[in-house]
């Protein structure tokens, strides 16, 4: 006896895939009629048909810049962006001083080590560097700040 292929669903209707039918009557929440399968939708069983319901479920991104995982079926909620928001401008600034900031505390090691040899001349030479590269940090920042 050959078995008859029949379509599953949840409880909500949604399509969970083919399942064989042994003969008798059709499995709880199957049905005979096959969906149509499409990329960005699920079929969702109406009770006489199958309607095609948007779904990003499982997709990440952001709603209102804050991170968030699609839960359920349908379209993308209110706010949705795949892309992550621009960094705000502290975050910016935070970017530019850490950046900065290893050089900057190469340049105090190196500045702390020649004033303890007693070698002025070279103190001297890093901390005119150290100047520089702290401005150029803070006009980096005065760029982000406006």
């Amino acid at each position: 006896m050959k078995m008859a292929t029949v379509h599953q669903h949840d409880s909500n209707g949604y399509y969970l895939g083919e399942t064989d039918d042994y003969g008798g009557a059709i499995p709880q929440n199957c049905v005979s009629v096959a969906p149509t399968v499409q990329d960005g939708f699920i079929p969702r069983w109406n009770g006489k048909t199958w309607d095609q319901v948007e779904s990003h479920k499982g997709k990440k991104g952001y709603v209102d810049g804050m991170p968030h995982e699609i839960k359920e079926h349908g379209p993308y909620p209110d706010g949705w962006s795949a892309e992550p928001p621009p960094p705000t401008k502290f975050q910016q600034i935070q970017q530019v001083q850490s950046g900065y900031r290893s050089a900057l505390n190469s340049l105090i090691s190196a500045y702390n080590a020649a004033v303890m040899l007693g070698d002025t001349d070279d103190a001297a030479v890093i901390k005119e560097e150290y100047a520089e590269v702290l401005g150029q940090m803070q006009a980096e920042i005065a760029a982000i700040t406006g």
